[in-house]
């Protein structure tokens, strides 16, 4: 049995499941497992799999995990923590499957609160069958030994970090005994992303802003707004997109290459920030993405960078201590909005009846 509490994710998966249990509940979507190595498995894998999956339906929440939530997540409220107690994973809500090249699918569909919760143990799952299926071995004593220089490298620099390593670990084990060293040796780790880990050696929970949220609500605002502007609309070309070389993510300058060759009467320009702009010469390819395309930056209170070249143009923006949250407080209290959004937005929130 591979994962075994419940708590053996990421803290942001719990953040999200509430955000989406509070804001959209009747929200449904599908999660699909895109393998971009395209390592061709033995056929038993799905059997084994599926055996893990049936051992993830039985994990429930604690009363010593529900209390520990309660206590140390408190920007969750007690309710969700109720609920998660009497949640269960479906594994009949799981497609899995080999493809007639061994190509691994997995696809998981329900409301959307629910079915987020199934990403990170489910990855998690992969990675550890694979370790095992394929005879990969880890010796202990080396991961103690590559890790020790970087907890010294932090200790003597005064470099913060966290660790969040869950979805693509060797095994529950490799983790486990990297977390016990951090917790152990270092002074600026600010803790793990792994609320199972982080109750076990107790460590502040780390989370953060996740990618879906974004993709969630570009897809909402394509149905949703797309009578006022119908020239808006979200293009999912990087998940099409297969590079084996580069298994963390589609690098931009691909991204970039692909879309030019979709859209080659179009020009492409790329809107950043000061912060994300500095990092683009570490990027693939990133001196190309600098010198050939056009960027608008955006600048929100911030002095802009000195001796910007002629293809960044500057879009200055006024910083409205306004967030997203406090409009949907002031809605659902019934207090006004207008000064604070545009008037077409103010009236598709009215229109839909949001946040109320």
């Amino acid at each position: 049995m591979i994962i075994k509490s419940i708590l053996d994710t990421d803290l942001y998966k719990f953040t999200t499941s509430y955000a989406y249990m509070k804001l959209f509940p009747q929200a449904r979507g599908t999660f699909e497992f895109i393998d971009r190595d395209n390592t061709e498995y033995p056929e038993d894998f799905i059997e084994r799999l599926y055996l893990e999956l049936g051992s993830l339906g039985m994990l429930h929440l604690t009363k010593d995990e529900q209390e520990y939530m309660n206590n140390s997540c408190r920007f969750i409220p007690p309710v969700y923590w109720e609920w998660l107690s009497s949640f269960k994973f479906n594994s009949g809500k799981i497609q899995a499957s080999l493809d007639e090249n061994g190509h691994l699918h997995i696809k998981v569909t329900d409301y959307l609160y629910k079915v987020t919760l199934y990403e990170v143990p489910i990855l998690a799952i992969v990675s550890e069958l694979r370790s095992r299926i394929f005879d990969n071995n880890c010796d202990l004593a080396d991961v103690i030994k590559r890790l020790s220089p970087k907890i010294k490298l932090s200790n003597v620099a005064g470099i913060k970090f966290s660790e969040f390593g869950t979805r693509r670990r060797f095994s529950y084990n490799v983790q486990d005994i990297v977390v016990s060293a951090i917790k152990e040796g270092s002074i600026y780790c600010t803790g793990t992303s792994n609320c199972h880990l982080a109750m076990k050696y107790d460590m502040p929970m780390m989370g953060t802003h996740p990618h879906e949220w974004f993709m969630f609500h570009g897809a909402m605002c394509r149905m949703t707004f797309s009578p006022l502007a119908p020239e808006v609309y979200v293009n999912a070309v990087e998940k099409s997109m297969y590079v084996p070389s580069y298994s963390k993510g589609i690098p931009t300058y691909d991204v970039l290459m692909e879309l030019k060759s979709q859209m080659p009467n179009n020009e492409l320009v790329i809107i950043t920030t000061p912060e994300t702009y500095s990092e683009i010469p570490l990027w693939h390819n990133g001196s190309t993405i600098l010198k050939d395309y056009k960027f608008i930056m955006v600048i929100n209170g911030e002095e802009p960078p000195y001796g910007l070249p002629d293809n960044v143009s500057l879009v200055y923006v006024p910083t409205i201590r306004m967030c997203s949250t406090c409009i949907r407080n002031r809605v659902k209290d019934g207090v006004g909005i207008k000064p604070f959004v545009r008037d077409d937005v103010y009236e598709i929130i009215k229109q839909h009846k949001l946040y109320v």
